[in-house]
């Protein structure tokens, strides 16, 4: 029993690691500054030291396109590219109000798309972006 139980523990460990895997960078202080989900490898997490990247700029895959968002927080307008996209009659981008209603929604996208927040209150909203059938989700502050 206890042989079948390890054997099971291993085939679990070794298939968890195969799947989608989140990866994280830090700055100095401890705040996380990007993430990126790495398919079929582990992950591994550390300190930021690249100067070169600001670190308001945030980053994640999508199925086979890379998306940067910047600046995060933001007070007139904030930046969304994406890199290797195909173009999609259904790709948007969708901004929610902390209530749930849809405050701003951008479609036609194309590697720089630019979200105008000037005549948003300052806040939290909620980003989703929907790329063929594969969708993230970001949360952005207004200031």
């Amino acid at each position: 029993m206890k042989q079948l139980f390890i054997l099971l523990l291993l085939a679990f460990t070794s298939l968890s690691s195969i799947g989608q895997t989140p990866k994280f960078w830090y700055d100095a202080s401890g705040n996380r500054t990007s993430r990126k989900i790495v398919l079929g490898s582990k992950s591994e997490s550390g300190v930021e030291t690249d100067n070169k990247k600001p670190t308001e700029t945030f980053t994640d895959q999508i199925g086979e396109s890379s998306i940067s968002i910047y600046p995060n927080p933001a007070k007139s307008q904030i930046t969304v590219e994406i890199q290797g996209m195909e173009e999609n009659k259904g790709d948007m981008i969708s901004l929610f109000d902390q209530s749930g209603r849809l405050v701003l929604t951008l479609s036609n996208l194309t590697y720089s798309n630019n979200l105008d927040l000037s005549n948003l209150k300052t806040g939290m909203y909620f980003m989703v972006i929907k790329l063929k059938n594969n969708t993230t989700k970001w949360s952005i502050i207004k200031e």
